[in-house]
């Protein structure tokens, strides 16, 4: 999922806007104290597409445990969520 949100990062880095803004209303709406997700998300989301679609791709422990609580998820269609889940079942 998260390697399709990649390239689509790439092709259209607005999409950083997108997930700041919901990482944004997520924190807001979040109890305290703050999780820790929320100040590593902001730290990845500080970079260059490049290198946030390098995160987003990775296998690294921080991004495969980050993208449990990933801001880029509303970034795919409901049509795009469809074929990658189906390709799970």
């Amino acid at each position: 999922m998260h390697c399709l949100i990649a390239r689509k990062l790439l092709a259209t880095p607005a999409i950083i806007v997108q997930a700041r803004s919901t990482l944004a209303r997520w924190r807001a709406q979040a109890a305290e104290p703050v999780p820790s997700y929320f100040f590593e998300w902001e730290r990845v989301l500080e970079g260059r597409p490049e290198e946030i679609a390098a995160f987003l791709a990775s296998m690294r422990e921080d991004a495969m445990r980050l993208r449990q609580s990933s801001p880029f998820t509303n970034c795919l269609t409901p049509e795009e969520r469809e074929r990658i889940f189906g390709a799970f079942r």
